[in-house]
């Protein structure tokens, strides 16, 4: 058969339909497509003229109006008979129409055209005019989002959230603020210098005050940083420590941790001449107690009660241990607060001796006032309040 259609039809190819069915699909149909419009009739070659409600192109099928009253056929010879185009004119006037009806074409059509202005609906079938200025005509006639960006002077955003590149735009997570711990943590807290960000350790973090810790690096210029590191697990309670450098060279202090109310009082330490511990520790012990600080010094107090090993004008009295030890012998007074009958007024107590680990006090007497001495008997109760201040390392 011929490839191009007849004066009133076309019939290239073959077509399969059965009966009652409104679907018909053909084959080696050549241009079908571009001549054929919906409104024609097909059936023509068997007397039973029916109208094609749609055409589908890619699957070479056309869908007619109403079922198929003719005989069934398969890849068999056919025919479509042509509307007249008044017909055709008509449904598309009434297409037309339709959308003149909706009201949006008469809104456009009322809107007086003005110099650098953009219609917009204001409503249904209703529209108004916006200013069009040039930069905004120049982005509507982009295509890469680069140039926008470039119109509009908005950086490009980071390829990643520590990239640093000059000009570009933070995006969620940038330089740790805002992301989730997993994807900060750093091997080495010295690779978090000269950049101001978060970043998370974890146990094997090196160049860090503690494991499993935040870490703050705050960034003037390259070689000007401070570092403060926040613990986050199995520190209770929790440490803060900070270091910055300490010329202009880049050197970096060591680690100083920051005092709270949660780790000022406990037990005092140091290393190599520095706290580590916490500032102030206290305890009692031995008829006693102490106060030790972070630099050092300790302060023993307290009331000893025992008796005279001898008689005479003096008495050594038993050694006494400290509350806790002295690195060095302390500074210590005594005083008599209690004791037998007459005793207290009697007895003058003096340092026997005040070493790092305990001391002893000696009961001396006193002239009577007519020339006379006093004198202390074995087991005579005697009490003396004393304080010794020393060094603690």
């Amino acid at each position: 058969m011929a490839n191009e259609p007849g004066p009133t039809g076309y019939h290239t190819g073959t077509a399969t339909i059965a009966q009652g069915d409104t679907l018909v699909t053909f084959q080696d149909a050549g241009n079908l497509f571009d001549v054929v419009k919906a409104g024609d009739n097909f059936g023509a070659h068997v007397g039973q003229p029916t109208r094609i409600a749609s055409l589908d192109m890619a699957n070479s099928q056309a869908t007619l109006a109403y079922p198929w009253s003719g005989p069934s056929q398969t890849a068999a010879p056919y025919e479509i008979a042509f509307s007249p185009y008044i017909i055709t004119y008509r449904q598309a006037v009434r297409t037309i129409l339709g959308i003149l009806q909706s009201g949006n074409v008469s809104a456009l059509a009322g809107l007086a055209g003005e110099e650098n202005t953009f219609p917009y609906f204001t409503g249904p079938g209703t529209m108004g005019r916006t200013g069009l200025s040039p930069l905004s005509r120049t982005i509507l006639g982009r295509s890469a989002a680069a140039d926008m960006r470039g119109d509009l002077d908005v950086a490009q955003q980071q390829d990643d959230p520590y990239d640093a590149t000059a000009g570009r735009g933070l995006i969620t997570g940038a330089f740790g603020w805002g992301s989730d711990d997993n994807d900060t943590r750093d091997p080495d807290f010295n690779d978090a210098l000269n950049m101001t960000q978060i970043r998370g350790g974890d146990g094997s973090t090196v160049n860090t005050p503690f494991s499993w810790a935040i870490l703050l690096n705050l960034a003037r210029v390259a070689g000007r940083n401070a570092q403060l590191v926040f613990s986050t697990v199995n520190q209770d309670p929790p440490r803060l420590a900070l270091r910055a450098n300490s010329d202009t060279s880049g050197n970096l202090t060591n680690w100083f941790d920051l005092y709270h109310t949660g780790n000022a009082v406990g037990s005092v330490s140091r290393s190599n001449g520095i706290p580590t511990g916490a500032l102030f520790e206290s305890g009692s012990g031995n008829s006693g107690w102490y106060v030790r600080y972070a630099d050092g010094t300790q302060i023993c107090g307290g009331q000893i009660s025992t008796n005279a090993p001898t008689s005479g004008s003096s008495s050594t009295l038993p050694s006494q241990a400290w509350p806790a030890n002295f690195a060095t012998g302390p500074y210590m007074t005594a005083t008599i607060v209690a004791s037998g009958t007459d005793v207290a007024l009697r007895v003058n107590p003096k340092i026997a001796s005040a070493g790092p680990s305990s001391h002893q006090v000696r009961a001396d007497t006193s002239t009577d006032g007519n020339g006379g001495t006093y004198s202390i008997s074995v087991g005579d109760s005697v009490r003396y309040a004393y304080t010794a201040i020393g060094r603690w390392y």
